[in-house]
């Protein structure tokens, strides 16, 4: 007997995510802005005509990292950048 249910999502069950489950935009950053940051954003967004805030949050944040030099296909891990090296 078949049924119509949709799949178990095992991260609300309790489960691990899988590493190709990190790749996609399901992960949620949730942030607090006051009032003239979020207006700046939101000018920011309309100026350059993206679709929505969060795409407009994530190309602020791409740029910015770009801007520092940090690129995220460069192969480097979180561990490359604690505050003690320990070489």
């Amino acid at each position: 007997m078949a049924t119509n249910k949709p799949p178990v999502d095992n991260v609300r069950k309790g489960g691990v995510r899988k590493r190709s489950q990190l790749r996609t935009k399901d992960n949620r950053l949730q942030i607090m802005l006051n009032h003239e940051e979020l207006e700046a954003i939101d000018n920011w967004r309309f100026k350059m005509r993206m679709p929505n805030r969060a795409a407009a949050v994530r190309e602020l944040i791409n740029r910015g990292l770009r801007a520092d030099g940090f690129d995220s296909a460069d192969g480097r891990k979180s561990s490359d950048y604690g505050v003690l090296n320990q070489h």
